[in-house]
């Protein structure tokens, strides 16, 4: 059984907090990160540590993923 829910996906370099709003004012978000893979995980603990002191929880409020191509502001 697949359960469909309403979603947001954000998209971006992340080099600034305006996401966790954004975060908290979804039933569920994707963020994809455009960042070289060799800083994916350093970024990943920095998104996650700073939703967490927001009280937003990985996997029941959000999922991270990386982007393949780079990213163009």
């Amino acid at each position: 059984m697949l359960k469909v829910n309403d979603g947001t996906v954000i998209e971006g370099i992340f080099d600034d907090d305006k996401y966790i709003d954004l975060v908290k004012n979804s039933n569920f978000s994707t963020l994809i990160i455009h960042i070289d893979i060799k800083d994916f995980d350093d970024k990943c603990v920095e998104i996650v540590t700073a939703l967490a002191e927001n009280g937003i929880q990985y996997a029941d409020d959000y999922v991270i993923a990386r982007a393949r191509k780079e990213y163009a502001s």
